[in-house]
């Protein structure tokens, strides 16, 4: 480049002040990089960990232990039934002599009284429960007059769920339709209009239709000649791990058996589930190969989360009462990964089938729950691990990204000085070239 280029200053001082800080800008850049690296590797670590935790977790809900069961009904029209992990097989025999439905009452037409005159309704219910409606301050949109709808509205809000007021639209005439929220004879609704002014309301409320029966279900376990049972709702769950709803009446017979095919996929579950996280945490951990320019894992040195990996491994050996995940088919690979061996299970299953649930445990107890157990010391909220490594990589990251700010700053000042001089090395250059062409000039004129 001529030194009499315009952009020679600035060209100048750009090389310059980029030569002056290269060495620094190079080490910054490869730690911002390495920080960004972990900052990535934490977030993955962080996934991994909290979706196994979550696998682990599942197997502690009531429905989601590993062993499945199912339940057929003899007449599904009549009853049906879902079995959870803690039920049994067995048979059991239903008659249902009379079903449980709501109470519910339909007014006669709701005109539009006056919120004047229009008092307190009272409500009671079989099971003891009282409340009073304030219908006087029921006129939300404040015309002086009730709908039927501002008229469901108070009832709603005063009843706490006990009973659960709508509008019915019956040849351009709105009606109150009101329904029980407690089950069974136990909610039958007695209204008490002795409050209301209004002649008309109270005449349509008092002559309210009772469109569905309060009744309780009537059942008999064992059959006909079994053990009598009354309640409110259609739905038994006094069998152990047993949901029974009835839909009909007459005799059904309820069949509950284990499903092997289901529980092999939720121990296949839990195995995929242990597979992942070993498979990011192998990803993490990996040992490179720096001679051809592979650096590994994030984590390839780092000796905290080779001790998770390891951990983890040795909580799949454990045993409880003599027996193992090998016990269950659940054995190791060369690359740690688990396998299945659903014969071996089923094998195990039939000849104790609580040794699934004792082994693996249900996200508390057994291999899942130490694995849980120890999980938290990474994934605890306020002092885990991973809590601890996190708040130091975002305190490493603002520290880069305050000498990245400095470093700036830096090169701005080292490009101003640059600038100044290569400026004025061209000015002085034009000058001397001015003063040559001007001697030129004089000793052309004194030759001739």
């Amino acid at each position: 480049m001529e030194i009499s280029d315009s952009s020679y200053p600035t060209t100048m001082a750009t090389t310059y002040a980029t030569k002056a800080l290269q060495n620094a800008d190079a080490l910054l850049a490869n730690q911002m990089t390495r920080a960004s690296s972990t900052t990535s590797a934490l977030s993955s670590l962080r996934s991994a960990l909290e979706t196994f935790q979550s696998a682990l977790e599942k197997l502690g809900n009531s429905d989601g232990g590993l062993v499945a069961y199912t339940a057929t009904s003899s007449d599904t029209g009549l009853a049906n039934a879902v079995a959870d992990s803690t039920a049994t097989t067995g048979s059991y025999a239903f008659y249902v002599e009379a079903l449980a439905s709501n109470h519910q009452l339909t007014s006669t037409a709701i005109g539009t009284p006056a919120a004047a005159s229009a008092g307190t309704l009272g409500i009671q219910l079989a099971d003891g429960s009282t409340f009073d409606v304030d219908l006087a301050g029921a006129d939300s949109d404040g015309n002086g007059s009730l709908s039927a709808a501002e008229i469901a509205r108070a009832i709603n809000l005063a009843s706490g769920g006990k009973v659960n007021a709508s509008t019915l639209t019956v040849n351009g005439e709105q009606r109150l339709v009101l329904n029980a929220g407690v089950d069974g004879a136990a909610g039958r609704i007695t209204l008490d209009t002795t409050g209301i002014a209004d002649g008309a309301l109270a005449s349509a409320l008092s002559g309210a239709q009772e469109t569905s029966a309060a009744t309780n279900a009537v059942f008999y376990l064992g059959g006909a000649g079994g053990t009598r049972i009354e309640q409110g709702s259609n739905s038994f769950s006094g069998i152990a791990g047993l949901e029974v709803t009835f839909s009909g009446t007459g005799t059904a017979r309820l069949d509950i058996a284990r499903d092997d095919g289901a529980t092999t996929s939720n121990v296949q579950a839990f195995v995929d589930a242990y597979n992942k996280l070993r498979s990011t945490l192998d990803s993490l951990t990996r040992q490179g190969d720096l001679a051809n320019g592979d650096a590994g894992g994030a984590f390839a040195a780092d000796t905290g989360v080779q001790a998770l990996e390891r951990r983890l491994t040795d909580l799949l050996r454990q045993s409880v009462d003599g027996k193992s995940l090998a016990t269950l088919g659940i054995t190791t690979d060369r690359d740690g990964q688990l396998t299945l061996d659903s014969s071996r299970l089923l094998s195990a299953l039939k000849a104790d089938p609580g040794s699934i649930g004792s082994v693996i445990g249900n996200g508390g107890s057994g291999v899942s729950g130490s694995m849980s157990q120890y999980l938290q010391t990474w994934l605890a909220s306020t002092n885990g691990l991973l809590k601890t490594r996190e708040d130091s990589a975002q305190q490493i990251q603002k520290e880069l990204n305050n000498r990245q700010t400095e470093l700036d700053d830096k090169y701005d000042r080292l490009y101003k000085r640059y600038l100044t001089q290569f400026t004025t090395v061209q000015t002085l250059n034009s000058q001397m070239e001015y003063t040559l062409a001007l001697l030129d000039a004089l000793l052309g004129d004194s030759k001739d």
